[in-house]
């Protein structure tokens, strides 16, 4: 879907381009603000910003960048699988204080073991990562423990709904890991 966005010499993930679009969807950002949000260097999110650009995704204006409607669209597809983020406190399933999570629509039917996920959240800096799917009650999965009634009141679910709630030294860390893990469940 944002094939060509990446660019690994620039220090950045496929992640990091998704978060990027979902807040330049919210409101222009420059390349100073980008950086703080994303936990990128200068560079990075300057080059990030380029590539978004030279790829039809985003377009400078005198606020900081913006969508174009190619970068629209993209955000209409992710926003109709992926909902949050959503930031709870520490519960029984969390590591931190920091806690991120969303929620992938029918992701029920594509989530193993949540040991996918965990990694996947690993890998961009965050602590751990809790997978939980609905089929009429939340709860982890292949484990079938119930995850504890003010959990789950947290979320409006339907049948099939996967949860993935992020632990993180930080909220904006926990945010970005835990929306490529519900991109990869959603677009899988």
């Amino acid at each position: 879907m944002i094939s060509g966005l990446v660019d690994k010499r620039a220090g950045y993930s496929e992640a990091h381009v998704i978060m990027a679009l979902l807040l330049l969807n919210e409101m222009p950002h420059g390349r100073f603000l980008l950086m703080k949000k994303l936990h990128l260097n200068e560079a990075s999110s300057r080059t990030l910003l380029l590539k978004m650009e030279s790829k039809g995704y985003s377009k400078p204006s005198p606020y900081g960048h913006v969508l174009t409607k190619k970068g629209i669209g993209f955000v209409k597809k992710i926003r109709k699988h992926i909902i949050g983020p959503i930031s709870i406190g520490k519960t029984p399933l969390t590591l931190w204080k920091n806690n991120i999570a969303y929620v992938v629509r029918n992701g029920a039917k594509k989530v193993e073991t949540g040991i996918e996920q965990r990694d996947i959240a690993v890998q961009l800096g965050a602590s751990g990562m809790t997978t939980l799917v609905y089929k009429g009650r939340l709860f982890i999965p292949n484990v079938k423990r119930k995850v504890p009634e003010a959990v789950e009141k947290l979320f409006k679910l339907k049948e099939n709904d996967a949860v993935l709630i992020c632990s993180a030294d930080s909220e904006e860390k926990a945010s970005v890991a835990s929306l490529y893990a519900a991109y990869k469940i959603a677009f899988k």
